[in-house]
């Protein structure tokens, strides 16, 4: 399941933000600072944080990532304040509450996770995901029990190496070809012309989303 992988992958980011914070306390040309007086008082750590965060996040298919950086370094701050106010804190619960913390953020950034809880099925089973993305319309193909087919076309001409083909089926369904995306309890094959860039692809997938209102 897509929030599963998001919360594992977040977990792993936070890991290897404590090892990287970690090496940099250790470093010679660094006061060895134990992990919340860093965090805390080296005005670099915040944003130096998200970044490297932000990268392996990334690195780990957590994508968007930066909205999951954000919020996992908040979340960590907060957490790491609260510990420092608890007479059982240490830098092995410092870490835990970092690595939680991006797994949490992770989870929660889930594109489409808020439309969850409002969209309802329709007769073909799985939900109307559709992107945000410029420069492209969206063109129908195929709706029916099990399956939803659209076409994204470029908005102004027509050519088939820059078309977008995008199929939704139901979760785990099997046999299909292109980038594959688990979203809403459904599956999403994307496959692209050779003329569409691969950065178009990506925001593609990273922002599908229940938009009913598209397909009607």
């Amino acid at each position: 399941m897509v929030i599963v992988k998001r919360l594992a992958g977040g977990a792993a980011a936070g890991s290897l933000v404590c090892i990287v914070v970690l090496l940099v306390a250790l470093a010679p040309f660094w006061l060895p600072l134990p992990l919340p007086t860093l965090f805390l008082t080296v005005a670099l750590a915040v944003p130096a944080g998200v970044i490297v965060a932000g990268l392996l996040l990334r690195a780990f298919q957590v994508r968007p990532a930066w909205p999951a950086a954000l919020l996992g370094c908040a979340l960590s701050l907060a957490g790491i304040y609260l510990v420092r106010q608890s007479e059982y804190a240490s830098n092995l619960l410092v870490a835990a509450v970092v690595v939680a913390a991006y797994g949490v953020a992770a989870a929660v950034t889930t594109p489409g996770l808020w439309g969850r809880a409002t969209w309802r099925r329709s007769e073909t089973g799985v939900p109307f995901l559709a992107p945000d993305v410029e420069g492209y319309r969206l063109a129908v193909m195929e709706v029916g029990p099990g399956v939803v087919r659209y076409r994204l076309l470029p908005s102004t001409g027509f050519a088939p190496e820059a078309m977008i083909e995008v199929t939704i089926r139901p979760v785990s369904f099997g046999g299909l070809e292109g980038r594959i995306v688990e979203r809403l309890d459904a599956t999403v094959a994307i496959t692209a012309g050779p003329d569409v860039p691969e950065t178009v692809v990506e925001v593609v997938a990273s922002t599908l989303a229940h938009r009913p209102h598209l397909f009607s």
